[in-house]
């Protein structure tokens, strides 16, 4: 196609007496292409970074197993995507248990919510939380041999975890003993910032540092993201968060 608009356009500037007499010869000019705009990366390094810009949304598809031969044949099953992040549940009807719209993340069910390839073992991250009645975050705050740091976050608290995953049963643990109540009121919205430098974390509630410890397993790689757990047996936990922004090294 580009070879017979270039060849046209010659044809029309090499013969100017026939284009004249016979207008509908003559090739409109042509507007080069816009090239694709580059996918907006889920995540930079050295910079305050916004993990859920307003103009981004998670969207709905059909599940494909990476075990199918025949990628195009729709399942039946439904589950929620958004670039750069790996969502995993423990139940398929769970499967479109968060969304990503105008700049908030809310998750309905118990699941973990990570960052794909998070490099850093140092991070500052703020967020406002709004969490339900029986509900807990979790902040993933690096690994180690034993498994992945957890700041965890209720109405009440905060506390150190971790979550071992190769264990099926009994891999997620928060250490309650350790915790310190934030002061916050229930119901709202809450600011959140966590910091880890240095192999030590501080977490503050409401510009307040409640929080101020060495993770319970020393940090030997980047790993972040966010759970969802439920508190006294409630199996629908429900938390939101929005202005999420991260800032880690160069």
């Amino acid at each position: 196609m580009l070879r017979f608009l270039y060849m046209a356009c010659a044809l029309a500037l090499s013969t100017p007496a026939f284009a004249a007499d016979n207008p509908a010869q003559v090739a409109p000019p042509t507007t080069p292409a816009k090239p694709a705009p580059k996918p907006q990366p889920a995540f930079e390094k050295g910079k305050p970074f916004a993990l859920f810009p307003a103009d981004r949304s998670s969207e709905v598809t059909d599940y494909v197993s990476p075990l199918a031969e025949n990628k195009d044949q729709k399942s039946g099953i439904k589950e929620a995507k958004y670039p750069g992040w790996t969502w995993g549940c423990g139940k398929q009807e769970d499967m479109t248990g968060f969304s990503v719209q105008k700049g908030e993340l809310e998750i309905k069910t118990m699941g973990a919510f990570s960052l794909d390839g998070f490099p850093s073992t140092q991070f500052d991250l703020s967020f406002e939380l709004q969490i339900g009645a029986g509900s807990l975050l979790a902040v993933q705050a690096g690994s180690g041999r034993e498994g992945i740091n957890l700041v965890a976050i209720d109405a009440s608290g905060v506390a150190p975890g971790t979550w071992d995953q190769t264990k099926q049963q009994g891999g997620l643990n928060v250490d309650a003993k350790k915790g310190k109540p934030h002061n916050v009121k229930p119901g709202g919205w809450m600011t959140v910032r966590i910091l880890l430098v240095n192999g030590n974390l501080e977490v503050f509630c409401n510009n307040k540092s409640v929080w101020k410890g060495a993770p319970l397993i020393q940090v030997q790689n980047g790993q972040f993201g966010f759970l969802c757990l439920g508190e006294n047996n409630n199996q629908k936990p429900t938390w939101t968060i929005k202005n999420v922004v991260i800032t880690t090294p160069p």
